[in-house]
């Protein structure tokens, strides 16, 4: 049998990097254990194991939407713009709050909620920015295209969370959430979805802007109780894909 020559030699010395490389991302990508199904089953476990603590947070985050039944007579433009933007403001002060009860049913540790009101004060004109900036972004872009929209929102699902957990600037939580959304954009929106729907269900099925809804108070408290169980579970929806999209390899 001839002996191998040295530009065959060669040639198989110069393949193994190549193969180890190769072999190296094969294993990285079967690490990547991000799932949507498993992340919305632990996100809704976490949600109902815990649901008075964090459903009684986002009641008390979104009370002050009451003083909306007793403002004076105004028009209804203004009335609907002023809410929908204290709406935004409670919802990103419940996300910011929920990171915290979230993580730490993951670690089996219990929810105080006097601890989490203190961490959505704590976190909160910052959570709101961010929520806002989300939002903002993503509106700009849906102006243009639906798919950049859909995108961006994506990228951003857990940046109130990174926000929370790296207590750092908006601007880096914005860049976290949009690094950890890299190649898994598609399973997070799966995730992402079912709070959109609900969101979207609530405030069609309250006729949240229909006339004189605001000044009515039982209209008012049933509508804060439904959003109190919409945005906790967004909110847990959201912790939920933070933690698993921080375990993947290189994260």
């Amino acid at each position: 049998m001839p002996a191998p020559s040295v530009k065959s030699s060669l040639h198989l010395d110069a393949s193994l990097p190549r193969a180890r490389t190769g072999a190296l991302t094969a294993a990285a990508h079967d690490e990547d254990e991000f799932s949507a199904g498993e992340t919305l089953a632990d996100g809704f476990r976490a949600w109902l194991s815990q649901l008075p603590v964090l459903a009684g947070c986002a009641l008390l985050l979104h009370a002050p939407l009451l003083a909306f039944a007793f403002l004076p007579d105004l028009p209804e433009p203004i009335v609907a713009v002023a809410f929908v933007m204290a709406g935004v403001v409670a919802a990103g002060l419940v996300q910011g709050a929920l990171v915290k009860a979230v993580l730490d049913h993951e670690r089996s540790l219990p929810s105080d909620l006097g601890e989490l009101l203190q961490a959505g004060l704590r976190v909160g004109p910052r959570a709101v920015g961010v929520h806002l900036a989300a939002l903002g972004g993503t509106l700009a872009r849906l102006l243009m295209l639906v798919k950049p929209g859909v995108h961006y929102l994506c990228d951003t699902f857990v940046a109130v969370p990174a926000l929370a957990v790296d207590q750092k600037s908006m601007q880096t939580a914005l860049l976290r959430s949009t690094r950890l959304a890299r190649g898994a954009r598609l399973r997070i929106f799966l995730v992402a979805v079912v709070p959109w729907t609900t969101a979207a269900l609530v405030a069609a099925s309250s006729g949240a802007f229909g006339q004189s809804s605001f000044e009515d108070l039982p209209w008012l408290i049933a509508f804060i109780f439904a959003r109190a169980l919409d945005t906790s579970l967004a909110a847990t929806l959201a912790a939920t894909t933070y933690s698993r999209l921080s375990s993947r390899p290189g994260n």
